[in-house]
C-alpha cells in the first residue's frame, strides 16, 4: 500500500470511531497493526522485526530545527483491543551526543505541546544509573521523553539511550463499564 493510501486509511478509521488519537510523524496511533506499518514504512522506516503484538522497525525520525536522527529504533505495539495504542522510538548513543538528542527532543516537544506536567532526574548511587525523564500529558495521549544511562539492567546495555514513547488513550485505556 503506498504511503498516503496508508496515512488515509488510518486517518480514515480515527475519523469513523469519532475519537480524538494521538499521532506520530502525522499518523493516527490507531487502526490494524499492518495499516500503521505500512504508513511508517511509506515514511522511509524499514521493518527489522515482527512479532504477535508488536513490529521492530528502524529509520529516520524528526526534523525539529534541522535535526534528523538517524537511526532511530522504533516499536509500535496493539492493545489487547487489536488496535494499534503505542509507539517507542529509542536512540543509542555516547554521553554528549545522546544528551543532546535528549535536549532537542525535549525543546520540540515543548514547543509543541508546551511545558511537561512532571519532570525529574532519578539518580542511584548505588547502582550508578540516571534518569531524566518528562511526561506531556496530553488530551489524546501521553508522550513520555526520558534519557536514561548507567543501567545495564534496565535497557539490556549500560550504552546511554534516549526513548520517546507516544500512548494513545483511545487505543490504550479500555472504556469504563457502563453503570447500572
Amino acid at each position: 500500500m503506498k504511503n498516503n493510501e496508508a496515512i488515509a486509511m488510518t486517518q480514515l478509521q480515527a475519523s469513523a470511531a469519532g475519537e480524538a488519537h494521538l499521532k506520530f510523524m502525522g499518523i493516527p496511533i490507531c487502526g490494524s497493526l499492518d495499516l500503521f506499518v505500512d504508513a511508517l514504512v511509506g515514511k522511509g522506516f524499514k521493518v527489522s522485526k515482527w512479532s504477535q503484538n508488536s513490529v521492530c522497525l528502524y529509520g529516520n525520525y524528526g526534523g525539529y530545527r534541522g535535526h534528523f536522527f538517524k537511526g532511530a529504533q522504533a516499536r509500535a505495539c496493539v492493545s489487547d483491543l487489536g488496535e494499534v495504542c503505542r509507539i517507542e522510538v529509542s536512540f543509542r548513543s555516547q554521553v554528549p551526543e545522546v544528551y543532546r538528542k535528549y535536549l532537542l527532543l525535549k525543546a520540540y516537544l515543548r514547543d509543541r505541546y508546551g511545558d511537561p506536567e512532571t519532570a525529574h532526574f532519578v539518580e542511584d548511587r548505588h547502582t550508578m544509573s540516571h534518569c531524566h525523564f518528562s511526561v506531556f500529558n496530553l488530551e489524546a495521549g501521553v508522550i513520555m521523553l526520558s534519557l536514561e544511562y548507567g543501567m545495564p539492567w534496565l535497557n539490556g546495555c549500560s550504552e546511554p539511550i534516549v526513548r520517546i514513547e507516544y500512548t494513545d488513550k483511545a487505543g490504550y485505556f479500555e472504556p469504563a463499564a457502563a453503570e447500572d
